[in-house]
């Protein structure tokens, strides 16, 4: 085991100081490497904004508008308070009823918002956090990846120095070695 560390550690460190070189990938990989950071600097910065966004259509002041009220959305207090202030002048006015019509118009706004909120922050902003989670799942995988393609370029390595040794024990080992590597 310490012996694979340290293969391990000498591939490492001879692709660091350009010593050795590196197990290459394709091309279509690298593409996809790619393509993953973008997707994920994107969602990062859509989690960001929909979090602000959410936050500025959910939030609910107390307002001094309105006597004895909860907190509320800015919209529906000013229905609330168009409702009344139009209730004040009685069924007859035009004015009063044309202010309780708006003021209903704007309590229903308000629901609607509440409504989008919520499902803004059920639907596209939980997909969102499940695609962040995903990648940090990636992020692992990719980890281990390295860690076995360094043990694979390390067994590798040795393999190729003992190819051709005499000693029979150690070229069978370093081949036992490549095979493992081989097989993760």
């Amino acid at each position: 085991m310490a012996s694979k560390q340290l293969g391990k550690l000498r591939q490492w460190a001879g692709e660091v100081i350009s010593s050795r070189d590196k197990t290459t990938v394709s091309e279509e990989f690298q593409e996809l490497e790619r393509d993953i950071e973008l997707r994920r600097e994107g969602a990062a910065r859509l989690l960001a904004a929909s979090e602000d966004y959410q936050h500025v259509l959910s939030k609910k002041k107390k307002n001094e508008a309105i006597e004895d009220a909860d907190k509320l959305l800015p919209i529906d207090t000013l229905g609330i308070a168009m409702i009344v202030h139009g209730e004040d002048f009685g069924g007859e006015s035009a004015f009063g009823n044309s202010l309780v019509t708006l003021g209903r118009a704007h309590c229903k706004i308000a629901t609607l918002q509440e409504a989008y909120a919520l499902t803004l922050s059920d639907t596209f902003m939980a997909s969102l956090q499940q695609f962040t989670d995903d990648i940090k799942d990636y992020d692992a995988q990719r980890k281990k990846l390295d860690s076995r393609r360094l043990t694979y370029d390390a067994a590798m390595g040795k393999f190729e120095k003992l190819k051709n040794s005499k000693k029979e024990k150690e070229r069978r080992d370093a081949e036992d070695e490549m095979d493992k590597a081989r097989q993760r």
